[in-house]
């Protein structure tokens, strides 16, 4: 199968390394304040939390890719703490007419770290200890995508731009709706058969010559193809070892 000149300039397979530090369930009143001069203050409550970033419910939409600033509202937090981050995912959550997104913090002083670390209850000994290392392969694999409510519908053509154990980023030739869920068949170059999966789009993003960056967790997969999954991550992690 021909490539094109564009397909031909993705990067060789390399391993990226991300931390996932302890997330932590607590229920606390923020205000998030997108960075961009006039913007409007929004009123969210926290569902989870870590020293790496927050996930909140909010009512008004707030764009991908937005710089924000999160204050604590709430008496047993230091009314001092400000911390900043970038708005990396957003979805609607139709049964309670709200939105959810994820922020990662970034830049991250001494004292805000450890103010934070405060607010979810952990030491920061603790927290060193307990973060895990998540290895993503980034490499180009073929991949089918469907709307998981349309069985005969038409696959979407895409390829990875990273995957790992509970899901993957993709550049696909179709947009898909935030919140749903599409079935995914991987063409897994060690396996004569496409691993399938279902997966729940986290992210959406338009990028030039009609193609869409989206980001998918993997939410329906067997044992026995997290198994081919996790065979091939580590077929790839020996070969960049060597």
């Amino acid at each position: 199968m021909s490539t094109s000149p564009e397909e031909r300039k993705w990067e060789p397979s390399r391993l990226l390394e991300r931390r996932a530090h302890v997330r932590v369930r607590r229920r606390i009143h923020v205000k998030c304040r997108p960075e961009q001069g006039g913007a409007p203050v929004h009123s969210a409550n926290t569902l989870e939390i870590s020293s790496s970033g927050v996930r909140l419910e909010h009512r008004q939409e707030i764009a991908m890719g937005t710089s924000v600033q999160i204050t604590f509202d709430d008496p047993n937090v230091n009314p001092s703490l400000v911390l900043h981050g970038v708005l990396t995912w957003t979805r609607f959550n139709q049964k309670k007419e709200t939105y959810e997104s994820g922020i990662e913090f970034a830049d991250l002083s001494p004292v805000q770290r450890l103010g934070l670390l405060e607010v979810i209850g952990r030491e920061l000994q603790d927290d060193l200890v307990e973060q895990r290392r998540v290895v993503r392969l980034r490499q180009r694999i073929p991949v089918h995508l469907r709307n998981a409510r349309g069985w005969f519908g038409r696959k979407a053509t895409a390829w990875t731009v990273d995957i790992g154990p509970g899901g993957m980023a993709v550049v696909s030739a179709k947009p898909f709706e935030i919140g749903s869920v599409c079935h995914v068949e991987i063409m897994v170059p060690s396996e004569k058969k496409p691993v399938g999966v279902s997966a729940e789009v986290l992210a959406c993003q338009r990028q030039a010559q009609e193609r869409w960056h989206l980001r998918l967790r993997f939410v329906d997969v067997t044992d026995a193809e997290l198994r081919k999954i996790r065979h091939f991550l580590m077929a790839g992690l020996k070969r960049a070892s060597l």
